[in-house]
């Protein structure tokens, strides 16, 4: 079974979906540019939740890496890649 939530503390960390198959969790956070950049409290959920991988989708036909430990993707990107992560 697959949940889907999302985290905000109440100092400001958030993300927007967080996904989790039971072992596994996975952290999408959505922008609408090309150019995304996450703030500080993005960065500090993302450790908070300390995920298997973290994405950003963007509305685009391709992503690329953000960081080592974050890819920035399409939406059909981050749907082919979701079964290879989670026991979906």
């Amino acid at each position: 079974m697959l949940d889907l939530s999302f985290y905000r503390t109440n100092h400001g960390n958030e993300v927007d979906i967080v996904l989790n198959d039971g072992s596994d969790t996975i952290v999408v956070e959505c922008k609408s540019t090309l150019s995304p950049s996450l703030s500080k409290g993005n960065h500090a959920a993302i450790e908070d939740i300390a995920p298997l991988k973290s994405f950003v989708v963007i509305p685009a036909d391709q992503g690329y890496p953000y960081n080592k430990d974050i890819d920035v993707v399409s939406l059909g990107e981050l749907i082919s890649k979701l079964p290879e992560l989670l026991k979906v």
